[in-house]
């Protein structure tokens, strides 16, 4: 729910609730100076300044002093610093400051995402006001929020890959109703429980009651309007003109062209990514860790083949699988194919159900509780957009048990085919091979992560495949893929992948075969800290 209304940042710990008790703290300070201006020597803004950045330091440690926090923290520092030394700077040369402190303290903190857009945010209410003079108070909570509101389109795409649609509405009510009531009464209700307990609990109550109306509010605001808008990954160029957009829309008087200024917004909220033709499929294999999930496209469908691992707190459908979906602009899932029950295989597929709009094929004995689904056994096929889909494999359920169980999907075009085998090992392998003597393919998702049961001679040499991938975490504790494994596939003249070293592996099959070999995310995006086997194209 806070996702998608875009106000979970007034929830979590973040540089608005430091600095609101930032914010506090100063006027405790003016007001303590006021009362005491006889006794304490210096001027008023030397111990507003300490009162606010002890105030602010206190509030951050009580939080446990999350990265976030940090960062936010260092940010007042550096502008408290600043105010007592009796520098004035520009708003840019203060932020250059404020980042180079957090760099000496943290050198990875560009890594996050939250640094580039706590910096953005900070930027976008500096240019927003550049110029105006005069205290604003809380008259500029909602001109600044609708400022936020169009400036932070930009960098919440090229981050998250989604944008609220219904944010810049609820955040001008909710913003103000947060800093304004629920946190400081929150605030006072921690510290009263220090002094007085009967106080501090109705302080507490009635920042709970708010937070309670606030979300009964936004509930039923998502009811009437949309939640998340999911944004494709646009081009450089589209992203330029938004950014341009933003800059036009922001600035405090009115420049040339500003009213076509929301026109060059379009592209990036609404780009849709290239499609494969008709007749033609792209493969991805996903980089999911030790686990499996490879997404299938056509010209008008997509298909999920697993999901990935869980782990306690998270998955891969959420963490890799949707956000891959959602920058190629697939907002629904055709088809879903659970090979067998593993978790490393099903983990993520509580987060791909509210997406599969088609149906959902699982392995014998494998559960889906999301909705109606159908057992997969050989025989079964479907035409999407000239591409053809047929399940190989398991011809019998209740032969097969466990790994040797797991449904087997053949994708074929014109141009090539690829098969997706599961967790299947050597005695299903050779039944498949009797089977199918023309199962030879492509590109192969090499069974079992390549472990020494599985691979076997006599699948090696029917597939003889062109590319074998093999989806495995790095340095998992099983040494897959196996060192004899791997030697099989290459003496079949297959040149091996392996997902742990060169990322996702993305095989685009046109009509006349695979265009320009596999592309590796790694080798596509290289970083010095993360080398990539690449082979030539």
């Amino acid at each position: 729910m806070l996702l998608e209304s875009g106000t979970a940042h007034l929830l979590a710990i973040s540089g608005l609730h430091v600095g609101i008790a930032a914010g506090s703290g100063a006027l405790v300070g003016r007001l303590a100076w006021r009362a005491c201006a006889g006794l304490l020597a210096g001027a008023a803004s030397t111990w507003v300044g300490l009162a606010s950045l002890l105030t602010a330091s206190v509030y951050a440690a009580i939080a446990g002093l999350s990265v976030a926090t940090q960062r936010a923290l260092v940010m007042i520092a550096t502008v408290i610093a600043l105010s007592l030394l009796r520098r004035t700077a520009p708003i840019g040369r203060g932020l250059v400051v404020a980042a180079a402190v957090i760099l000496i303290l943290d050198p990875l903190a560009p890594l996050d995402g939250g640094f580039w857009l706590s910096f953005v945010a900070v930027g976008i209410l500096g240019l927003r006001f550049a110029g105006l003079t005069g205290r604003r108070g809380a008259s500029s909570l909602v001109p600044a929020q609708i400022a936020l509101s169009i400036g932070m389109v930009v960098p919440t795409v090229m981050i998250f890959g989604f944008v609220s649609a219904v944010g810049p509405i609820v955040n001008l009510f909710a913003v103000p109703f947060v800093t304004l009531f629920v946190l400081p009464l929150g605030l006072l209700g921690g510290f009263a429980s220090l002094v007085w307990g009967s106080v501090s609990g109705w302080l507490l109550a009635t920042s709970a009651e708010g937070i309670r109306l606030l979300f009964a509010v936004i509930e039923r605001l998502l009811v009437v309007f949309p939640g998340t808008l999911e944004v494709a990954d646009s081009p450089v160029v589209a992203k330029l003109c938004a950014a341009l957009a933003g800059v036009a829309l922001l600035l405090p008087r009115p420049v040339p062209g500003r009213c076509v200024a929301p026109a060059l917004l379009v592209p990036i909220l609404f780009w849709q990514a290239a499609a494969p033709a008709a007749g033609e499929f792209e493969l991805t294999v996903l980089d999911v860790g030790q686990g499996l999930s490879a997404v299938v496209r056509t010209r008008r469908h997509a298909l999920v083949f697993d999901a990935g691992p869980a782990w306690p707190g998270g998955d891969a459908g959420a963490s890799t699988v949707r956000p891959y979906l959602r920058r190629q602009g697939i907002r629904r899932i055709d088809g879903l194919v659970l090979s067998h029950g593993d978790l490393d295989h099903v983990g993520g597929g509580g987060s791909l159900a509210p997406i599969v709009e088609g149906f959902a094929l699982v392995g014998p004995g494998t559960e889906w509780p999301w909705g109606p689904s159908r057992t997969c056994r050989a025989g079964q096929r479907w035409h999407w957009d000239g591409v053809e889909f047929r399940i190989l494999h398991p011809a019998s359920l209740t032969r097969y048990r466990r790994n040797d169980a797991s449904c087997v999907l053949q994708v074929r075009s014109v141009g090539g085919s690829a098969l997706l085998t599961g967790d299947i090992e050597a005695a299903a392998e050779r039944a498949l091979v009797r089977r199918y003597p023309e199962i030879e393919s492509d590109v192969v998702l090499a069974p079992h992560h390549g472990s020494a049961t599985s691979s076997s001679t006599d699948l090696v040499a029917a597939t003889r495949p062109e590319w074998v991938v093999f989806a495995v975490g790095h340095r998992n504790r099983w040494a897959f893929p196996r060192e004899e494994v791997l030697a099989r596939w290459r003496s079949a003249g297959a040149v091996p992948m392996l997902t742990s070293v060169t990322g996702a592996l993305l095989f685009r099959f046109g009509q006349d075969g695979i265009h320009r070999g596999p592309a590796g995310w790694r080798c596509a995006a290289p970083r010095f800290w993360r080398p990539a086997d690449c082979p030539a194209q």
